[in-house]
């Protein structure tokens, strides 16, 4: 799950407008992030989008890239969206026991870990935060692991949390 951080500050600084463009230059910009990581984006909310990443040994890690995004968020901000106002994002990572398919082969998907990745994203996450459930943790990329510490629990989940990255 990712989304814009620090919304309710924007929406002030840019305005209801400007903020809802912005979700959807984001979306499409998390799209195509997504599948350089050999994922997709597949749901969205008011807030956020619903990343999914097939497991495999090798290719681009996500939480390693959701690292970089956090790092490079200035940047970002101005030169992809073209903000001059900080901005910065929120990722939460959950691994399922929903089977991976291809786009157009999934039929129909109700699930547990759907409505956990959305609650623990929209709930727990935390601006400039990666936030990871348990079932994900091993999928951390080992270079950044010890940025991670113990984050408590959530809905019945143990959680690992980045450090947090601000302006």
């Amino acid at each position: 799950y990712a989304a814009v951080g620090n919304q309710r500050e924007l929406l002030e600084r840019i305005g209801e407008k400007r903020l809802n463009k912005l979700k959807e230059d984001y979306a499409a910009f998390l799209d195509t992030w997504a599948r350089e990581c050999g994922g997709i984006a597949w749901i969205r909310d008011q807030a956020g989008v619903l990343l999914l990443f097939p497991l495999r040994d090798e290719g681009m890690n996500p939480t390693l890239a959701a690292f970089r995004l956090l790092l490079d968020r200035a940047l970002i901000g101005y030169e992809v969206f073209k903000l001059e106002t900080p901005l910065t994002f929120r990722f939460a990572f959950h691994s399922g026991t929903t089977m991976w398919r291809p786009p157009g082969s999934t039929g129909t998907v109700v699930s547990d870990d759907v409505n956990f990745i959305f609650h623990l994203g929209a709930k727990a996450g935390e601006d400039g935060v990666i936030l990871v459930s348990e079932e994900a943790e091993r999928y951390i990329s080992p270079c950044i692991r010890d940025l991670f510490s113990t984050a408590g629990d959530f809905e019945g989940r143990s959680l690992v949390a980045s450090k947090r990255f601000k302006d």
